[in-house]
């Protein structure tokens, strides 16, 4: 069986972040900068041919990944799943991304959710689950992915990338283009961020 690829994107500047406002789970659709962002990263994947493109079903995330198809000219659907949506930072959604993480980061702080949120467990059973779903469905093809910060920090963790240690310093920028490459037992072979 041939190496699964795996490419990485995170969602381009999105309304919320052009405010410094936390996100989370709610509707945030992409700045004009957001769309200049997801033509970028489009155009680093201009080599690059992908067999199914999954996206968070969360709109900047989805837009992002409806860019890129249109700039590469993909055939095929978006398969849409809520196991890549952003961390639900409950009563700190829509508040100052430094106020939020003042009050606790999840990625240093691991034992306990955002009042009326989650936590870093439950980021950590989504992108575990989502993994366990492409090792099973999508084993030896190219794939692109489209989500948000949270999920890919933790997806790079659990294919083995990185250690939870590394999380902290991890940055994920609105261009991030990551791509992973497993063998044919589902192990991390090759990791290399694009741009």
């Amino acid at each position: 069986m041939a190496d699964t690829v795996i490419c990485l994107v995170r969602h381009g500047q999105s309304s919320h972040n052009l405010r410094k406002l936390v996100a989370g789970q709610v509707p945030s659709c992409l700045t004009a900068k957001g769309r200049e962002d997801a033509r970028t990263v489009a155009a680093l994947l201009k080599d690059h041919r992908f067999d199914r493109i999954y996206s968070s079903d969360l709109r900047r995330a989805l837009q992002t990944a409806e860019v890129i198809r249109e700039s590469l000219a993909l055939d095929g659907p978006i398969h849409i799943s809520s196991l890549l949506r952003e961390l639900d930072y409950g009563r700190f959604t829509q508040r100052p991304v430094r106020e939020t993480f003042a009050y606790l980061d999840y990625r240093r702080c691991r034992d306990r959710p955002y009042p009326g949120g989650e936590g870093f467990r439950e980021l950590e059973w989504r992108a575990d689950a989502f993994a366990r779903r492409l090792r099973s469905e999508a084993a030896g093809r190219s794939l692109l992915i489209t989500a948000h910060a949270g999920p890919i920090r933790m997806l790079l963790v659990v294919l083995g990338v990185v250690g939870l240690e590394d999380l902290t310093g991890l940055s994920i920028s609105n261009r991030y283009a990551g791509v992973v490459m497993l063998d044919d037992r589902g192990r991390l072979k090759d990791y290399r961020e694009l741009g």
